[in-house]
Protein backbone atom coordinates (compact mmCIF):
# COMPACT_ATOMS: atom_id res chain seq x y z
CA UNK A 1 0.00 0.00 0.00
CA UNK A 2 2.62 2.42 1.11
CA UNK A 3 4.60 1.90 -1.98
CA UNK A 4 1.47 2.32 -4.22
CA UNK A 5 0.89 5.85 -2.81
CA UNK A 6 4.80 6.33 -2.98
CA UNK A 7 4.87 5.32 -6.96
CA UNK A 8 1.51 7.05 -7.54
CA UNK A 9 2.45 10.77 -5.93
CA UNK A 10 6.15 10.43 -7.33
CA UNK A 11 4.15 10.36 -10.88
CA UNK A 12 2.01 12.90 -10.25
CA UNK A 13 4.51 15.48 -9.17
CA UNK A 14 6.92 14.20 -12.03
CA UNK A 15 3.92 15.11 -14.61
CA UNK A 16 3.55 18.76 -12.95
CA UNK A 17 6.60 19.76 -12.04
CA UNK A 18 8.97 18.68 -14.89
CA UNK A 19 7.06 20.48 -17.68
CA UNK A 20 7.63 23.35 -15.52
CA UNK A 21 11.63 23.18 -14.67
CA UNK A 22 11.98 22.29 -18.70
CA UNK A 23 10.14 25.86 -19.38
CA UNK A 24 12.01 27.57 -16.47
CA UNK A 25 15.35 26.14 -17.86
CA UNK A 26 14.43 27.10 -21.25
CA UNK A 27 13.90 30.67 -20.02
CA UNK A 28 17.30 30.59 -17.99
CA UNK A 29 19.08 29.21 -21.37
CA UNK A 30 17.36 32.02 -23.52
CA UNK A 31 18.67 34.89 -20.70
CA UNK A 32 22.14 33.93 -20.26
CA UNK A 33 22.28 34.10 -24.43
CA UNK A 34 20.72 37.22 -23.99
CA UNK A 35 23.57 38.45 -21.76
CA UNK A 36 26.08 36.73 -23.74
CA UNK A 37 25.07 39.32 -26.70
CA UNK A 38 25.03 42.24 -24.60
CA UNK A 39 28.59 41.56 -23.58
CA UNK A 40 29.80 41.69 -27.59
CA UNK A 41 28.90 45.39 -27.46
CA UNK A 42 28.82 46.58 -23.65
CA UNK A 43 32.22 45.15 -23.01
CA UNK A 44 33.70 47.89 -25.77
CA UNK A 45 31.50 50.18 -24.87
CA UNK A 46 32.67 49.83 -20.52
CA UNK A 47 36.16 48.99 -21.51
CA UNK A 48 35.69 45.32 -19.83
CA UNK A 49 37.51 42.48 -19.85
CA UNK A 50 35.84 39.37 -19.57
CA UNK A 51 36.13 38.30 -16.60
CA UNK A 52 35.15 42.03 -15.35
CA UNK A 53 32.28 41.04 -16.95
CA UNK A 54 31.74 37.65 -15.64
CA UNK A 55 32.51 39.14 -11.80
CA UNK A 56 29.79 42.04 -12.46
CA UNK A 57 27.17 39.79 -13.96
CA UNK A 58 28.00 37.65 -11.02
CA UNK A 59 27.40 40.50 -7.70
CA UNK A 60 24.25 40.97 -10.40
CA UNK A 61 22.95 37.65 -10.08
CA UNK A 62 23.60 37.74 -6.29
CA UNK A 63 21.59 40.67 -5.36
CA UNK A 64 18.87 39.78 -7.80
CA UNK A 65 18.72 36.40 -6.05
CA UNK A 66 19.22 38.13 -2.88
CA UNK A 67 16.60 40.75 -3.03
CA UNK A 68 13.95 39.14 -5.80
CA UNK A 69 11.56 38.22 -2.81
CA UNK A 70 11.90 40.56 -0.34
CA UNK A 71 10.81 43.28 -3.15
CA UNK A 72 7.91 41.57 -4.38
CA UNK A 73 6.73 41.36 -0.97
CA UNK A 74 6.96 45.17 -0.42
CA UNK A 75 6.18 46.06 -3.98
CA UNK A 76 2.97 44.18 -3.30
CA UNK A 77 2.21 45.94 0.38
CA UNK A 78 3.17 49.63 -1.01
CA UNK A 79 1.09 48.73 -4.64
CA UNK A 80 -2.10 48.50 -2.41
CA UNK A 81 -1.50 51.74 -0.30
CA UNK A 82 -0.45 53.75 -3.25
CA UNK A 83 -3.72 52.54 -4.98
CA UNK A 84 -5.79 53.51 -2.35
CA UNK A 85 -4.15 56.98 -1.61
CA UNK A 86 -4.16 57.45 -5.54
CA UNK A 87 -8.30 56.88 -5.64
CA UNK A 88 -9.02 58.80 -2.38
CA UNK A 89 -7.04 61.84 -4.19
CA UNK A 90 -8.61 60.97 -7.68
CA UNK A 91 -12.03 61.20 -5.38
CA UNK A 92 -11.21 64.18 -3.56
CA UNK A 93 -10.27 65.93 -7.31
CA UNK A 94 -13.27 65.13 -8.23
CA UNK A 95 -15.80 66.29 -5.61
CA UNK A 96 -13.94 69.18 -5.05
CA UNK A 97 -14.34 70.24 -8.96
CA UNK A 98 -18.04 69.18 -9.05
CA UNK A 99 -19.01 70.33 -5.55
CA UNK A 100 -21.35 67.64 -4.86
Amino acid sequence: MQLCLERQTTKKVTRRIVPFLIVLYVIAFIDRANLGYAALDMNEALALTSKMFGIVSGIFFISYFLFEIPSNVMLEKVRGAKMDCTYSRYVGRRRSVHKY
